[in-house]
């Protein structure tokens, strides 16, 4: 913070204005990064259905899936993640 304070008082004011657009950047990836930090899958067979909830950037969402229409399979190109399709709702688990 010593930086941005003594240039300006030299008279160098263009670098406060790229200080305060590099610190704008960071808080955008913090602010970004943060909001991802609590992503998370949970998935439970029950007696004839798998119950799966996807959590998103604070956004849930709930599946029911039959189990006796669903199809498992692996992706090649998805970074080791497995899609669950039943009855045209498809899923991409394993993040």
């Amino acid at each position: 913070m010593t930086v941005e304070i003594d240039f300006p008082l030299c008279g160098a004011w263009f670098v406060l204005l790229f200080t305060v657009v590099e610190m704008s950047a960071v808080a955008v990836a913090s602010l970004t990064y943060t909001r991802h930090t609590t992503d998370r899958e949970h998935i439970v067979k029950l007696d004839d259905y798998l119950l799966v909830e996807l959590m998103q950037a604070q956004k849930v969402r709930r599946f029911r899936i039959d189990l006796r229409s669903i199809r498992i399979a692996a992706r090649d190109n998805s970074k080791g993640l497995v899609r669950l399709e039943a009855l045209g709702t498809r899923i991409d688990v394993g993040r």
